[in-house]
């Protein structure tokens, strides 16, 4: 078992375990709040026409980018998604 006392992290075989779980939560909350900053709650309405979502509890496959641009922003809108324009945004 290797140990590093910088991350908190211990080596047991192939996986490293977390041992300081709570240091995590801060930063996982921050990322996930960037995340819904730059994107869009969809809940299956245009996204679903492309792939099958999964259950609620992964709820960032429900989130489609606030800007659509490009390719994937033609195919959403042709689906009806809701977005901004980039040379709106």
């Amino acid at each position: 078992m290797t140990s590093t006392a910088e991350t908190g992290c211990t080596r047991r075989g192939f996986y490293w375990t977390n041992t300081s779980s709570s240091s995590w939560t801060p930063r996982i909350k921050a990322l996930d709040a960037q995340y819904k900053a730059a994107t869009v709650d969809d809940d299956g309405q245009a996204l679903d026409q492309f792939h099958r979502l999964p259950g609620p509890d992964l709820w960032w496959w429900r989130r489609h980018p606030r800007i659509l641009t490009g390719d994937l922003g033609r195919s959403l809108r042709s689906v009806g998604a809701d977005g901004a324009d980039p040379d709106t945004a």
